[in-house]
C-alpha cells in the first residue's frame, strides 16, 4: 500500500493538506450555494427546507465508525457542515 510506505512527515503534509483542500471547497461550495440560491429565487423558483435531523440520524453510524479511524477529520467536517 503506497499510504503505508510514506514517511510520518508526509503523511502528516498529506493530512494537513487534505483538510485545507476540505475547507476551501466547503467555502466555495457554500458561496456558490448562495448565488445560485439567489439566482433561483429572483427567476420565481421556490425553495423548500427540509428538516435534515431524519438524514443525520440515518448516517451517525458512518460517522461513528470514521471518527475512531479519523477523528480530526470528522471533527471538522461535522463542524463545517453546522454552519
Amino acid at each position: 500500500m503506497v499510504w503505508a510506505g510514506l514517511s510520518d512527515d508526509d503523511k502528516k503534509a498529506l493530512k494537513e493538506a487534505a483538510i485545507e483542500a476540505g475547507k476551501l471547497n466547503r467555502e466555495l461550495s457554500v458561496k456558490a450555494d448562495t448565488e445560485l440560491r439567489e439566482k433561483m429565487t429572483a427567476a420565481g423558483v421556490a425553495i423548500n427546507e427540509v428538516d435534515q435531523a431524519p438524514f443525520a440520524e440515518k448516517t451517525k453510524s458512518v460517522y461513528d465508525k470514521w471518527s475512531k479511524e479519523y477523528p480530526d477529520l470528522v471533527k471538522l467536517i461535522t463542524t463545517e457542515a453546522a454552519k
